[in-house]
């Protein structure tokens, strides 16, 4: 966007683009404006000369309920609930807020057994990433299902991380499928869990 001055400060001359010898510039950053968009399919029925009737079926990617909601609405719920660890119920309240669009709770719950199927094969590959790694890093910290206090296992690399929810205990932290088969140099806290971790861990706690 150019802004110029309408008139010579000095002679009051009308000054126009084809005046300017320079300018100075400062640059706005934004996001375009955030709505749902509906896009309706119709799966016809035609009749023939004949007098057969002949339907289109419904797209696989549209088919089930009346309405539906597409990938780019469904990742952003995923994103929200797995990454940024926000609430179901705030989760579908965010994006009915930003979008426009009035998900259900139920919905958004629906998405993360279908996004775990997705990401199946990346999550094994990492789990087998880290088992074959010299050094690993093994931790546990408390986090909140609703009113219910649960424990989250992480195994992690400086560049590969793999988080999973099981009991405070070794048999717990063995359910993320590394530890019972790691051989490599294993960085903890001290936790007694990983006491019998093989061979002998590296011991990160500080003093007490």
């Amino acid at each position: 966007m150019d802004h110029l001055p309408a008139a010579c400060s000095g002679c009051g001359r009308e000054l126009g683009e084809y005046d300017s010898v320079g300018f100075e510039r400062r640059q706005v950053r934004d996001i375009p404006l955030v709505t749902v968009v509906v896009t309706e399919h119709r799966a016809h029925r035609c009749r023939c000369a004949c007098g057969t009737l002949t339907a289109e079926p419904v797209p696989a990617t549209v088919a089930g309920s009346p309405s539906s909601y597409g990938p780019n609405l469904r990742a952003l719920a995923v994103y929200l609930l797995v990454f940024q660890h926000i609430p179901v119920e705030r989760t579908a309240r965010l994006i009915a807020d930003v979008t426009g669009a009035a998900v259900s709770t139920g919905w958004v719950a629906s998405l993360l057994p279908e996004a775990e199927s997705l990401v199946a094969d990346s999550v094994n590959l990492i789990r087998a990433l880290l088992v074959m790694g010299r050094i690993l890093h093994a931790d546990a910290t408390t986090t909140r299902i609703g009113a219910t206090r649960r424990w989250l296992h992480v195994a992690c690399t400086e560049s590969l991380t793999l988080l999973h929810l099981a009991a405070r205990s070794r048999a717990g932290a063995d359910t993320g499928g590394v530890l019972p088969h790691y051989r490599g140099v294993l960085v903890h806290d001290s936790l007694s869990l990983y006491a019998d971790a093989p061979p002998a861990p590296i011991n990160c706690a500080g003093p007490t």
